[in-house]
């Protein structure tokens, strides 16, 4: 509170009781809030601030049953408890739910060409939604002047004709879509709002995109027409696809359209150890028996145990002939699986080279001898596959045999080096020296050699 001087006191004494809420003119230097503190600390005669003027009045009976509570704007010092309040006391109700008489209809039908929306709302004393609520409910052509905002605009016809956004928008409806029972809305989920994005200006739908209540941060394009529900139901949707859903019939030029759409639903792809692909799909048995008839190749469908869903799954070049077939002139599709697709096809399947019949007998005379020290005349295989390819042969490395103390067993493997010597000439003086650490070859009987 701030500071009060003598003459504001007797500013306040004598003007409080008489003129109340105008005070604050007088004292510029004091809130509304701080004159009311200052006349109860000085126990000055009741206040008569909240008393209501007849322009307060008369706002009140025009506007409250229009717009209700909502008119602070015109009432600026009133909250809408106390409009609230007031009115109460006044008899005055919110129309919410005004009913139309038969000549406000009249007067509807006659200037719903010719006037604006707002201007008959003003006339009828309704609210705006209310005059489009009624252009819609008596089917009248408002010539460009009502446009209702709870119809909003969408391709009837959309499911009709089959084109890549039908086909890919039915796909993805197999997938994350929903058909109420009633058949008279349709719904399609997504975490991507830029994929829902693309079937609003696909289909021409005004319809918003709004916060799936249930699915936490997954956005829903929900749209009421029952034509379309119907045309849903023809080609193959139920309202409880979920674990019945069956493979549509799809003309051949749209079926790779259709399954991208579906796999952007209910599909995913990764990358694996140097860039090799994995996809797979998910749904009911004869759905991805659909699919696996479709793209032509072998797969098997499993089932996942801990619920009722199959799996199809495809990996290295299977997964790169279906990733092409799907996106193969295709315009719509989910961005992130797209890219992800771009650098599954730049990978390349490292291609195993035939055992030639001669690398097979200088593996066969050479590995049980020296070991992986063959590769030196095998320059074009790696030790692993030397490995593999011995264990194909039934051959053995030679045994690591350790020196000890027995003077006859030491002699006896120097005079089995001194024989063999002539085959490991073959071999660089780099392999050599390997071989002496690991005990294979006795230093002292290649040096005496050398």
């Amino acid at each position: 509170m701030g500071f009060w001087s003598k003459k504001e006191l007797s500013i306040l004494k004598e003007k409080y009781s008489t003129q109340g809420r105008n005070i604050p003119e007088l004292l510029t230097s004091h809130t509304i809030r701080s004159v009311q503190m200052k006349a109860s600390e000085l126990k000055i005669g009741k206040s008569n601030f909240n008393k209501w003027t007849e322009e307060e009045l008369n706002i009140l009976k025009e506007k409250y049953p229009l717009h209700g509570s909502n008119i602070p704007v015109l009432l600026i010092s009133r909250s809408p408890k106390s409009i609230g309040t007031k009115a109460k006391r006044l008899h005055l109700h919110y129309l919410k739910y005004k009913p139309w008489n038969e000549e406000d209809v009249e007067f509807f039908k006659k200037n719903v060409k010719i006037m604006p929306a707002k201007e008959i709302a003003n006339r009828l004393k309704r609210k705006l939604d209310s005059v489009r609520n009624k252009a819609s409910a008596l089917r009248i052509s408002s010539g460009g002047h009502i446009k209702s905002s709870y119809i909003k605009n969408v391709n009837i016809d959309f499911f009709k004709t089959w084109s890549e956004d039908m086909a890919y928008i039915l796909g993805l409806w197999f997938a994350d879509g929903n058909l109420e029972k009633d058949l008279k809305r349709f719904s399609i989920c997504s975490i991507d709002i830029e994929l829902l994005d693309k079937i609003k200006r696909a289909m021409k739908s005004e319809h918003p995109l709004g916060l799936n209540k249930k699915g936490g941060r997954t956005y829903r394009l929900a749209i009421g027409r029952k034509e379309m529900c119907k045309d849903i139901l023809s080609l193959g949707g139920t309202p409880c696809k979920s674990l019945t859903a069956k493979f549509p019939k799809v003309p051949r030029e749209f079926i790779h359209h259709f399954i991208r759409g579906n796999f952007d639903g209910d599909g995913s792809i990764s990358l694996g150890y140097k860039g090799s692909p994995h996809i797979s799909f998910l749904g009911t048995k004869e759905f991805l028996q659909g699919i696996l008839d479709n793209i032509e190749l072998d797969g098997k469908i499993k089932k996942n145990n801990s619920c009722r869903i199959h799996y199809l799954q495809f990996s290295g070049l299977k997964a790169q002939k279906v990733l092409k077939y799907m996106y193969s002139d295709s315009h719509i599709y989910l961005e992130r699986k797209h890219k992800r697709y771009i650098k599954a096809m730049e990978w390349e399947p490292k291609m195993s080279k035939h055992w030639a019949r001669a690398e097979d007998e200088i593996l066969r005379e050479k590995y049980p001898i020296i070991g992986y020290a063959v590769k030196e005349l095998l320059k074009d295989r790696q030790e692993n596959s030397i490995h593999y390819r011995a264990k194909i042969l039934g051959l053995h490395l030679p045994p690591r045999i350790k020196r000890g103390n027995n003077p006859t067993l030491s002699f006896r493997i120097k005079k089995e080096e001194k024989e063999r010597l002539k085959d490991i000439c073959l071999i660089s003086e780099k392999s050599i020296q390997q071989l002496i650490r690991e005990k294979i070859l006795d230093a002292n009987c290649w040096t005496e050699k050398k």
